[in-house]
């Protein structure tokens, strides 16, 4: 790893710069101010430093369901709470 800052360009040329840099003790790269990402996996790339599905590598803390299992578990609980709301 050099000690500069990390640059990275997404597939729609977006990058962030300075958002990234070395840890103190060079093993690592932090984010130092916040980032948005367009999506899970955009995130998950730039995290893991390969393609990636981030609905399926993301985990929910203090669970092993991954965000794409949580989606599904919410999509389902609204769905029910909208039935009876109408019934």
């Amino acid at each position: 790893m050099s000690g500069g800052q990390l640059i990275w360009r997404t597939q729609a040329g977006t990058h962030c710069a300075r958002c990234l840099e070395p840890s103190a003790d060079g093993t690592f790269y932090e984010f130092v101010r916040p980032y948005n990402f367009t999506s899970p996996s955009a995130a998950a790339a730039v995290v893991l430093d390969r393609n990636s599905n981030g609905r399926l590598e993301w985990k929910v803390v203090g669970s092993r369901l991954s965000y794409h299992q949580w989606q599904e578990e919410n999509a389902q609980y609204s769905e029910i709470a909208e039935a009876a709301i109408h019934t």
